[in-house]
């Protein structure tokens, strides 16, 4: 697909006025079968801030067949506690071990707006039923994403290239700082490097936000139409777009993987150190350093160094 190159002026579409969105892919979606026990929490209507206790967890037989993924009270009971359809679910999302009470942990999000947490404590069991969840949902479209393992997996709608007229919806994968998309018409398209990004922003008004992503080459439009896994892909992308730890080669990049940090010190030191005496000799307050250190961490092009 052709991107929009360097185009931060085209006004970012609102989703009130926006045509239906298109769906490109088929919705037959492939029958994968798994079962055996989970532990999970109550739905919830909102992003998990907080730690869930052990203690939050039920344990529960769960049965993945015929695009349903069932959750009964035991492997005796006839009738499921609930239910969750495959073509229901938007997002599947891996949060890093121990975040929660369970050492490995599953979130789904469904269309619905409701997000379930699922736990074990076997990373390979926990790893299989990501895998068999993420088959059961995704369509033969997009199943190239599936190829390597993720932190968020799931639908969105965007707008790109040429075509900004008309929302369209894609499937999209993030695994590490790498973004990774597959488009209705066309292949798997190459990764957005979110380190490299030279723009990350988010516009539009509490109820239509649209996350702007600019590289290059490309501009891409991401579009909050369901609020919570928007906001929770909006969380991860921000947090893999920023520096991953204290290494120059952590750090976000700019032209020829040079380091935006240096970029914004060099710049500085021409612009308003060369006649200041003693500039590599006096040490600055230790506050002011830290709180530039963590500025630079988060978003290093969102800062401007002056006296």
């Amino acid at each position: 697909m052709e991107f929009l190159r360097n185009n931060r002026t085209t006004e970012v579409p609102r989703l009130d006025s926006m045509k239906p969105l298109e769906k490109h892919y088929s919705v037959v979606l492939p029958t994968v079968s798994h079962s055996g026990f989970l532990y999970k929490t109550a739905s919830a209507g909102k992003l998990l801030q907080d730690r869930r206790a052990r203690e939050e967890f039920s344990r529960r037989w769960c049965v993945l067949g015929d695009g349903v993924l069932s959750y009964f009270e035991n492997e005796r009971a006839v009738t499921p506690n609930g239910e969750i359809r495959a073509s229901e679910i938007v997002c599947l999302a891996v949060p890093p071990p121990d975040t929660h009470g369970f050492e490995h942990t599953f979130e789904v999000y469904t269309e619905g707006e409701r997000l379930y947490l699922f736990g074990l404590e076997s990373a390979e069991q926990a790893h299989e039923w990501v895998k068999c969840i993420a088959k059961a949902f995704v369509p033969p479209l997009a199943e190239d994403l599936l190829a390597r393992d993720f932190e968020r997996l799931g639908r969105l709608p965007y707008k790109a290239g040429l075509s900004l007229q008309r929302a369209q919806e894609g499937w999209f994968s993030l695994s590490g700082s790498e973004l990774r998309a597959v488009f209705p018409d066309g292949p798997c398209e190459e990764p957005l490097q979110l380190r490299k990004l030279q723009e990350l922003s988010i516009q539009g008004d509490s109820e239509n936000q649209v996350l702007v992503l600019v590289e290059r080459r490309r501009t891409l439009y991401i579009q909050g139409e369901r609020r919570l896994d928007f906001m929770g892909w909006l969380g991860a992308i921000q947090k893999a777009a920023a520096s991953m730890g204290d290494t120059l080669s952590e750090q976000q990049l700019g032209d020829s993987d040079i380091p935006v940090i240096v970029y914004r010190c060099v710049d500085y030191i021409t612009q308003c150190g060369l006649t200041s005496e003693g500039i590599y000799r006096k040490c600055g307050q230790t506050s002011k350093t830290q709180r530039l250190l963590e500025s630079l961490r988060q978003d290093a092009r969102s800062v401007h160094l002056k006296e």
